[in-house]
């Protein structure tokens, strides 16, 4: 049984269905039908679990088929998300990593249709506030959608973990302009160069397909 991008959520309703005598099925996903989003946590990582707070992507890189797979961005209210991350508070975990397929985007509405008053640095400072997590941490973010607001507040916070995980896919600009990506090599240079100003002793992680020289 093969399932689609909104048929995995569907998967016990399948099973049901299911008989000796089944054939292989395939079930084909739209990704205009993705449409929904609701944030999750996984189970079973001992102190560390991972809450996705965000699903899809916009962007359309010439490299990239998310869009086509997964929808588009949206994610759900910072009051909804909230509840989720009390929930996997709850299990004892001591560190949360914030996750989604384009994470900084968040603020989208749920169908993706609008961009709500909230954005992924009002979620940040809204989750330091849960008293039951000792420390967060951002996983892959966009060099883009990191903002100097968003670096100076993990530097000043005693539970945001300091460390970037920035994607660079190339470092020649004539390589991002052709992926159409959102970013040239001088902003992830100042990114990078304001990271290392305001937190000296940050770890920084980078995802680069093509050797960077200069």
């Amino acid at each position: 049984m093969v399932l689609g991008a909104a048929d995995k959520f569907k998967l016990d309703e399948h099973i049901l269905k299911l008989t000796e005598q089944t054939e292989t099925l395939v079930f084909n996903t739209d990704y205009k039908e993705l449409d929904s989003f609701q944030p999750a946590f996984s189970a079973g990582d001992r102190t560390r679990t991972f809450l996705k707070v965000q699903d899809g992507c916009d962007y359309f890189c010439t490299f990239c088929t998310i869009p086509m797979a997964r929808g588009k961005s949206r994610s759900a209210t910072i009051e909804q998300t909230i509840v989720e991350a009390k929930k996997a508070a709850a299990t004892g975990v001591k560190e949360i990593v914030i996750t989604g397929v384009n994470t900084g985007d968040f603020g989208k509405s749920n169908d993706g249709k609008t961009r709500r008053e909230e954005s992924f640095f009002d979620l940040i400072q809204a989750l330091e506030k849960i008293d039951e997590v000792k420390r967060w941490r951002i996983s892959s973010i966009e060099p883009n959608l990191l903002t100097e607001g968003i670096i100076d507040f993990v530097a000043h916070s005693n539970r945001w973990m300091p460390h970037f995980h920035i994607p660079l896919q190339s470092g020649s600009d004539k390589i991002l302009q052709l992926m159409h990506r959102k970013y040239d090599t001088a902003l992830y240079q100042q990114r990078i160069e304001f990271i290392r100003k305001t937190i000296p002793h940050a770890c920084i992680g980078v995802r680069c397909h093509r050797r960077i020289s200069g």
